[in-house]
């Protein structure tokens, strides 16, 4: 009972911290206005559909509640975990870990209480979405029977476990020193995109009347539940309506909403194997959480500050202070240069590595290549941009500079110069190989640096400026006019010129957080 009571006691201190926190609420309204886009009104062309072929189920709770779940467990598994991750890192940092292994309390015990904890706050957000869902049907009004447990049957067996997975990898990630910064949000962008196509893959084009995955562990690593549904969505879609039946399964799906393109959906029956797959997923994920306990006492002895890049001696870089000389003529230049070692001493050695990689490509490699190149080597920029400004208050000097507004000025351009000559430099080999381009590259890559500081005052946070930025790239890779001033050098210059601008008065004049 003591042990219930410690489990009980960290986890609600953890959903109390997590609630109190401004990201909880923005994530909350993000994913109450994702929810309400992917239920438009009949006809609409506006909006993210969940569709088969060019049709969908009328606006029935079980439709809604399918909907509802597979936005939860394609959004919530992506912007959940960087809203909520952290905790564990900072009991490690705080040295609050240590208190707590004074106390009756296990390491497995510990990251139980956590991974609960985690799931508490999925639960809030879980709850945010079934109320947008009910309020949709009712406004929608295509059927006016309520069936509130038919709502809430694909929230529970699809998007709690793929939850579940979430707050494991949470655990994980918080736990493993390299992961708990800025490499961790950016791996974690591509380990749910893996888990997205994962499942899906697993399905074969056959029968489409009687769908069957191709291995029976299909199911199993389907995390966000998208085959699950599949194969019991078009079996009635065959019998009702054979006309829409469709092998493309959407999820976010755009353009005209045909009215006429409807099929009855009342009610999900989930077989056996489906409910045990799911069911497994969930304890799986509690399995894999409790594997890091033999980590726990290794991991607790590494906290942040020993492991994080800027606080490492590094690299002497002979030639970085020949380069960095003729700065060092006035006093901002001086604080320009020595926020220039402090970017670029410390880093690894696999920074270099990929650095030189990066560097070299933009020179050799053709078209596309370059392009990717390019994208990562200012993402190799992200620790600095998106937490130069953090700096002071992670390391506990804010207090030092509050006394001196002028000089917290001055710092934070001298902060934001650093990080615009670094963005250049990355940029350096695409600037020269392409002079046509060369300010559609130039005002990108300042927009990046600037960016990442205007967010990271605005938000307290770098993990905003690193989702967007792993996202933006993942999109350009993708074709989006997103960073592409090889292609749309125009159109580069006016947006992220703009971007630039608008991010470094909000650094230079924005209020004090």
């Amino acid at each position: 009972m003591d042990a219930l009571r410690r489990l009980a006691a960290i986890s609600l201190a953890d959903l109390r911290q997590r609630t109190r926190q401004p990201r909880f609420w923005w994530v909350l309204a993000l994913l109450v206005a994702g929810a309400w886009l992917c239920l438009p009104e009949a006809g609409s062309s506006n909006g993210m559909r969940v569709t088969v072929g060019e049709g969908r189920a009328w606006y029935s709770s079980a439709w809604v509640g399918m909907v509802m779940a597979l936005c939860a467990s394609t959004l919530l598994t992506l912007f959940g975990f960087y809203a909520a991750r952290g905790s564990i890192a900072q009991d490690i940092d705080s040295r609050g870990w240590e208190v707590l292994m004074a106390t009756p309390m296990t390491r497995a015990g510990y990251l139980v209480a956590k991974f609960m904890g985690l799931m508490a706050v999925f639960a809030l957000y879980i709850a945010a979405m079934a109320l947008t869902g009910l309020v949709g049907q009712w406004v929608r009004g295509e059927v006016a029977v309520f069936a509130p447990w038919e709502l809430l049957k694909p929230l529970l067996l699809l998007t709690l476990p793929a939850m579940a997975v979430t707050a494991a990898c949470i655990v994980w990630f918080d736990l493993l020193p390299w992961l708990r910064a800025t490499a961790g949000n950016v791996l974690y962008f591509f380990v749910w995109i893996t888990l997205l196509v994962v499942g899906p893959a697993g399905m074969s084009e056959g029968d489409l009347a009687h769908p069957v995955p191709d291995a029976p562990t299909v199911l199993l690593t389907d995390v966000p539940g998208i085959t699950v549904m599949r194969t019991d969505i078009l079996p009635v879609v065959a019998a009702t309506r054979p006309d829409l039946v469709s092998n493309n399964f959407q999820i976010g799906g755009s353009g005209e909403d045909d009215p006429t393109a409807r099929f009855p959906w009342e009610a999900w029956h989930p077989d056996t194997s489906a409910v045990a797959s799911r069911l497994a997923l969930l304890f799986l994920a509690l399995g894999l959480a409790l594997a890091a306990t033999p980590l726990v006492n290794w991991a607790a002895s590494r906290p942040r500050q020993r492991v994080d890049a800027a606080s490492q001696a590094g690299w002497r870089l002979r030639w970085l202070d020949r380069l960095l000389k003729p700065l060092e003529g006035v006093a901002f230049g001086r604080l320009v240069a020595a926020e220039l070692r402090l970017a670029l001493r410390p880093r690894g050695a696999w920074w270099w590595l990929f650095a030189l990689g990066a560097l070299g490509a933009q020179f050799g490699a053709p078209g596309e290549g370059r392009h990717a190149a390019w994208l990562v080597a200012l993402a190799l920029g992200l620790p600095y941009f998106a937490r130069a400004l953090l700096r002071d208050d992670e390391c506990g000097t804010a207090d030092l500079l509050a006394s001196g507004e002028r000089r917290r000025g001055q710092l934070r351009a001298a902060r934001l110069t650093a990080a615009s000559l670094l963005a250049l430099g990355l940029s350096l080999p695409s600037l020269i190989v392409s002079p046509e381009h060369a300010f559609a590259v130039a005002a990108a890559a300042l927009s990046v640096a600037a960016c990442g500081f205007g967010l990271a005052r605005l938000t307290g946070n770098a993990r905003t400026a690193e989702l967007l930025y792993v996202l933006g790239a993942y999109l350009a890779l993708n074709g989006a006019p997103v960073f592409s001033p090889f292609v749309h050098p125009q159109a580069t210059v006016l947006w992220h010129g703009a971007a630039a601008v608008v991010a470094v008065l909000v650094v230079l004049i924005g209020g004090r957080r």
